[in-house]
C-alpha cells in the first residue's frame, strides 16, 4: 500500500499556502492531491474518514458555512469527484515548471488534474475549443497564466491525445 510522503508521486507537502485564498481552499486542494497521489500509486479506493479542522485532530463536521453555504473544500472535492467519476487513472506526467498532470480516462472522456509543485506559473497555450479548462471549483478559466491547481476535461479526446498535447505544450526542461 502506498504511504503518504512516500515515493516521488507525492507533492502534497510542497503546496504553497501563500498563494491560495483561504484555509478551506488550501485543504480542498490538498484533498485533490491526496486522491491523485493515492490513485496514481495503484490504490483502488480511498476515503478520508475524518474531515478534520486544519490538520489538527479536531473533527470539523460542519460541511456548511454559518450562512448555510457549502464549505469551499467540499465544493472542491465535489468538483474533483465529478471529473474522475467512472474514470480510471492512466498516467502521471511531469511537466514544465514543476507542474504535474494526473490523467484519468473513462467512457465519459478524459479528465486531467494539473498541480504545481511550487508557486511556479504555467502559460496556457490555445487548447482545442472542446477542452474545458476549469479551476478547482469548476469555473472556466480565462487567464493565460496559471499558478494553482486546475482541470482539463474533454468528452471526445482520448487519453493518448491529451497526453501527447500536454507533453508538447509543457515540455519538461
Amino acid at each position: 500500500m502506498a504511504q503518504e510522503g512516500g515515493h516521488q508521486h507525492n507533492i502534497l507537502r510542497t503546496m504553497p499556502i501563500d498563494n491560495v485564498a483561504g484555509r478551506e481552499v488550501y485543504y480542498g486542494r490538498y484533498h485533490i492531491r491526496a486522491y491523485n497521489s493515492m490513485l496514481s500509486q495503484g490504490v483502488a479506493r480511498y476515503f478520508m474518514y475524518l474531515l478534520n479542522d486544519g490538520g489538527f485532530w479536531r473533527g470539523n463536521y460542519d460541511l456548511m458555512q454559518p450562512d448555510g453555504s457549502i464549505a469551499p473544500n467540499q465544493i472542491i472535492f465535489s468538483n474533483m469527484a465529478w471529473h474522475i467519476d467512472g474514470k480510471k487513472f492512466v498516467e502521471r506526467l511531469a511537466l514544465a515548471n514543476d507542474f504535474y498532470a494526473y490523467v484519468y480516462e473513462g467512457e465519459s472522456g478524459v479528465a486531467v488534474s494539473l498541480c504545481p509543485k511550487s508557486s511556479a506559473t504555467l502559460q496556457l497555450p490555445v487548447f482545442p475549443k472542446e477542452w474545458r479548462i476549469s479551476d478547482v471549483f469548476g469555473d472556466r478559466i480565462s487567464a493565460k497564466m496559471i499558478d494553482t491547481d486546475f482541470w482539463i476535461h474533454s468528452e471526445r479526446a482520448t487519453a493518448r491525445e491529451v497526453i501527447a498535447r500536454l507533453l508538447r505544450s509543457f515540455p519538461r526542461k
